[in-house]
């Protein structure tokens, strides 16, 4: 323990340590002692002690008054009277630096018992080879009072009523008081108004209780109602001018209240120039006196003072025939460009020329039979020459228009490529040639060649009118299968008799080739003539097929 006050028959008594660090310390404790209170008749008691580590001697700061101070928001405890005890010769409390400071418990109008010392008052004092415990006590009473407060009329805005506001001067920071009264100008418009009163005035908040009123009523006073400031917007249509009659909406009127206005101009008559009220004239309205009003500043845009001119509408027309040859793509032909035409312009611009752009062209397919339009996209305004606007002033009412054209087949020329076969043989792979135009990429002709019907020899059409591909003109030409006979070798088959028997039945075989089918040859077996006893040749030259050879 650092120190301690003793009160005898309340009055302090500066208290003293005796030091024996003696074998008979409590354990633990390196110091011990008594605690000596002197009495002029040596009849006060003492007390022991045991301690790690002290300082010996004490030094006292007292506040034993009744202070008290008005409030003013803080709980420092100001007017305080502090007396010393104890301490080395000639102390007082202006012996500490910093000087000591005590606090109430809270910053509210009230009486305080118990006061706080300050966190930076130091608690330990040096003098030479002695070291004082500086302790702080309060013994008296501390008393915040409430602040007086003046209540005035305040000036007010115009509000279109004679209502009179009361506010008063001395609030301390940001503490939550405010007047409430009855009160009332000698009129309704702008003005400075000399005898205005007001009457049942209260304090309301939270922090109303530290504050008394020196009046609850005032009367004679001086305000004014001043100007309600408007705020101005403005949006209209590009039309090649920068008056806003007729597109500025007012701000900030009084509910029920209207103004009109006249000679009303934007900054810049474009679209991408225009942002705010350059010029206006205020007038009475139905309902308003203009001179309640001010205008915002109209030097520039502010959120009290904005204008927008948005741009007009242009109705745009594309035209120009594109068709092409099919390619196998979209794409138009090289070099093409739209012929387009606007209308709508505004009448500062009748006559001028348009130049709109687009970023893009290409036809809705890219096959003959389906591509039916092109489509032209990214349209836009790029430039207008010989009136008044500039390209941001105009927009199109599509970003995207499309032109009626086709895309033609391509002329291609064909031919059946001729094949021969051996009579009883499958037919051979038919095909063509391209001998004219040319097939795209990996384009091919559906379809088949049909060749006339028939297996004799002989020679049959090759018809390529069903080739066809809907991206071509196709202008085929037929071709010939040709059908060969086939070759086989026959020999008579030897025979014998006896004389005079009759001739045996003539045979023939096959030695080369052979017969399709169900094929035979026609024609009959002949011999030589002779009955007698020798060799007859047997021929066999009248044996035919017409398909064979």
């Amino acid at each position: 323990m650092a120190s301690w006050l003793v009160f005898i028959n309340g009055v302090p008594q500066l208290s003293g340590y005796t030091r024996a660090p003696q074998l008979n310390c409590a354990a633990g404790y390196l110091n011990c002692g008594y605690l000596v209170v002197p009495g002029s008749n040596n009849s006060y008691l003492y007390a022991g002690y045991n301690a790690v580590d002290m300082a010996t001697k004490a030094a006292y700061v007292i506040q034993s008054g009744a202070g008290t101070k008005v409030y003013d928001g803080s709980d420092l405890a100001t007017n305080l009277t502090l007396t010393p005890l104890g301490g080395p010769v000639g102390f007082t409390p202006a012996s500490l630096q910093p000087y000591p400071l005590f606090h109430t418990t809270s910053k509210n109008v009230g009486t305080y018992t118990r006061l706080v010392r300050d966190a930076a008052n130091p608690t330990r004092l040096v003098s030479g080879s002695d070291t004082y415990a500086v302790g702080y006590f309060n013994s008296g009473t501390y008393a915040i009072t409430p602040r007086t407060l003046t209540p005035v009329v305040t000036s007010k805005v115009y509000d279109g009523s004679s209502t009179a506001a009361v506010s008063a001067l001395g609030v301390i920071g940001t503490d939550n008081v405010r007047l409430v009264g009855s009160g009332s100008f000698g009129g309704t418009n702008i003005g400075d108004y000399a005898n205005v009163s007001a009457s049942g005035i209260t304090l309301q908040g939270s922090d109303a209780a530290n504050y008394t009123l020196g009046s609850n009523s005032v009367a004679g006073m001086s305000a004014s109602i001043t100007p309600r400031q408007l705020t101005l917007t403005a949006q209209k249509t590009y039309d090649g001018s920068d008056n806003l009659d007729g597109h500025v909406t007012f701000g900030n009127l009084v509910a029920g209240e209207d103004l009109n206005y006249s000679g009303a101009l934007a900054n810049s008559l474009h679209v991408d120039g225009a942002t705010h009220v350059s010029a206006i004239v205020l007038a009475n309205g139905s309902n308003g006196s203009a001179s309640n009003y001010a205008l915002p500043s109209l030097a520039g845009a502010s959120n009290a003072n904005s204008a927008a001119i948005t741009p007009r509408v242009l109705t745009v027309q594309v035209g120009g025939m594109t068709s092409k040859t099919y390619d196998g793509t979209t794409a138009v032909r090289p070099g093409y460009v739209p012929a387009y035409s606007t209308s709508g312009l505004a009448a500062a611009d009748l006559g001028a020329q348009v130049t709109v752009g687009a970023t893009g062209m290409a036809f809705n397919s890219p096959n003959a039979p389906d591509a039916d339009r092109v489509i032209v996209s990214g349209l836009s305004v790029t430039g207008v020459t010989g009136g008044v606007a500039n390209a941001r002033d105009y927009v199109l009412d599509t970003s995207s228009k499309y032109i009626a054209a086709n895309i033609n087949a391509r002329p291609v020329g064909v031919a059946v490529n001729n094949a021969t076969k051996v009579y009883g043989d499958a037919d051979p792979q038919l095909g063509y040639s391209v001998v004219s135009g040319g097939l795209l990429g990996n384009d091919v002709l559906t379809g088949r060649i049909v060749r006339a019907a028939g297996e004799n020899v002989g020679t049959y059409t090759l018809d390529a009118s069903n080739l066809s591909n809907p991206n071509y003109a196709v202008m085929a030409s037929d071709g010939a299968l040709t059908v060969t006979p086939r070759a086989i070798t026959v020999a008579a088959d030897n025979k014998t008799k006896a004389y005079g028997d009759a001739d045996p039945q003539l045979s023939y075989r096959l030695v080369a080739g052979s017969l399709v089918g169900s094929d035979s040859l026609a024609g009959s077996l002949t011999r030589a003539a002779g009955e007698n006893v020798g060799s007859y040749a047997i021929d066999a030259g009248s044996l035919a097929n017409g398909n064979y050879r």
